[in-house]
């Protein structure tokens, strides 16, 4: 699977992100918002990104690839 994250400035002031997903030779697009989940001392639950843990970008792509499986349970310890 390769996976393709487009960010416009459209997106960004919305509050969403579109992630394309490609699968056997077809194109799935996947958008998402931008609240991601959080334990209650405001660390994230799941991926970071960067030495400081503010990259956005890892949680954008696991919360895309956990909707385009149908849950985070599902992609649970790599398994999907």
């Amino acid at each position: 699977m390769i996976v393709s994250i487009e960010t416009t400035e459209e997106w960004r002031d919305c509050g969403a992100f579109c992630v394309r997903f490609y699968k056997d030779d077809f194109i799935e697009y996947v958008v998402v918002d931008d609240y991601f989940p959080a334990y209650a001392n405001d660390k994230w639950t799941f991926a970071q990104g960067g030495n400081d843990g503010k990259e956005i970008w890892p949680m954008v792509l696991e919360k895309a690839y956990a909707k385009f499986y149908g849950t985070y349970n599902y992609i649970e310890a790599g398994k999907i």
